[in-house]
């Protein structure tokens, strides 16, 4: 069965991202550490426990889910989509289909349409929204993730984008954790989410 799921890099302090995000820093000053542990060889690829967590993840994506922020910023460096996977961009700006190599960008103006189209573009995969953090908060707050993985990185930004800012104070009991796998870089939770 097709499940959705949210997978995001967040430093102890709960930030996905660090403060002012720009062309320059297109994780915010100092986020980019959120990632080093994907890129952690000289040919810039995750090992041991990471690398199969990101193997994983490939394997089981059939469609992700990525904010305008992401796209914009993320699109000149990827060149591509994130994943060689049809990509629906959560945006109040919709615009036509891009298509590129790896797939095609779609656009969506609500977390449901973003759902829908990523949904039907999957097929008998699953469903990632890769985020930002606005992006994921609006699936969470929709009600449309269920299961959740973080990468909890030994890292303290400060500052930035958290993950879990504007989500109810009772959020947390909606969390069952089903896995945590520690790497020497980063740890690995994956919670269930109930209804």
């Amino acid at each position: 069965m097709t499940i959705t799921f949210a997978s995001q890099s967040i430093s102890l302090d709960g930030f996905s991202a660090g403060p002012q995000i720009s062309d320059r820093d297109p994780m915010g000053v100092g986020g980019e550490r959120l990632h080093d542990w994907m890129f952690a060889t000289p040919t810039g690829s995750a090992v041991g426990v990471d690398a199969d967590l990101k193997r994983r993840e490939l394997e089981r994506t059939g469609a992700v889910v990525i904010g305008r922020t992401m796209y914009e910023v993320g699109l000149p460096i990827w060149k591509d989509t994130p994943y060689p996977r049809p990509t629906v961009v959560l945006t109040n700006r919709p615009e036509e289909p891009v298509t590129m190599p790896g797939g095609t960008f779609t656009f969506a103006s609500t977390a449901e349409a973003a759902h829908e189209q990523a949904r039907l573009a999957a097929g008998d995969r699953d469903v990632l929204v890769l985020g930002g953090a606005t992006t994921i908060q609006a699936f969470l707050a929709a009600g449309l993730i269920d299961e959740l993985t973080l990468q909890l990185v030994p890292l303290l930004l400060g500052g930035g984008t958290r993950l879990f800012a504007n989500l109810p104070t009772d959020f947390s009991a909606r969390l069952t954790v089903t896995d945590v796998a520690p790497s020497a870089a980063v740890t690995h939770l994956t919670y269930r989410l109930s209804a």
